[in-house]
């Protein structure tokens, strides 16, 4: 049966696109900020592709870094990061400049990354970020942000502050964006589950519509037609 050859996610990279911009007081710089997102199970989707961070400030060489479960215990451990830009930049004070990853992040519904900017210029003005003010930064259908570290050392994931103690600064959030945009998955028996019950209704109810009497569609058809459809088609 033909309907068994149904797809469970779009070949497409995503579907909607969305940017998140998170506020913006201007309230300290220095080398890096270290933050968690997590990826919601609002929405019908395999993952959520990050493609672009913005940030401002004196900027210069700009690192981005990330790491599934979240940033907790992984400050100074290099190894658990994965790198996805390294890219020398001017510097942007008024204007958010956009650092285009080389290798996109890609995070899965359900699980919460770590996100690492870093700028890697001696002095204290490479990134802009502020003091955390709630304990979310930002939230939509399909991410929260959260507050995260500030980092206050010219050499990613060092540990070696300009003065005494810890280089690491608590209670501070993203000043920035980030684009990303969803894959969704599509509909089929398999995964019906993660729509929602209208969508469920409704294509039960095209289903039959679609299929009864002498002039009904093909069931095979008609599953192809509902496997298309959007997640909020209904």
């Amino acid at each position: 049966m033909s309907a068994l050859l149904l797809k469970e996610d779009a070949d497409y990279l995503v579907h909607d696109s969305y940017t998140v911009e998170t506020e913006d007081h201007e309230d300290h710089t220095f080398n890096g900020v270290m933050f968690d997102v997590e990826v919601k199970f609002d929405r019908p989707v395999s993952c959520v592709i990050v493609d672009s961070v913005f940030v401002r400030g004196g900027l210069g060489e700009m690192s981005v870094w990330y790491a599934k479960g979240g940033f907790g215990g992984k400050e100074e451990d290099m190894d658990a990061w994965a790198p996805c830009y390294s890219r020398k930049h001017k510097p942007s004070w008024r204007d958010f400049d956009r650092l285009e990853l080389d290798y996109p992040m890609v995070l899965e519904p359900g699980e919460v990354y770590g996100i690492y900017v870093h700028s890697a210029e001696y002095g204290d003005d490479g990134i802009v970020y502020d003091n955390q003010r709630s304990e979310i930064c930002h939230e939509d259908d399909f991410i929260v942000v959260y507050p995260g570290l500030a980092h206050l050392a010219p050499r990613p994931f060092s540990g070696d502050g300009p003065w005494w103690g810890s280089p690491w600064r608590r209670r501070r959030t993203f000043v920035g964006k980030l684009s990303y945009g969803a894959r969704y998955i599509l509909w089929g028996p398999k995964s019906n589950a993660a729509f929602s019950g209208t969508f469920r209704n409704g294509c039960a109810a095209a289903f039959a519509a679609l299929t009864m009497g002498w002039g009904g569609l093909p069931s095979d058809c008609v599953l192809y037609i509902l496997h298309l459809a959007r997640f909020d088609w209904y």
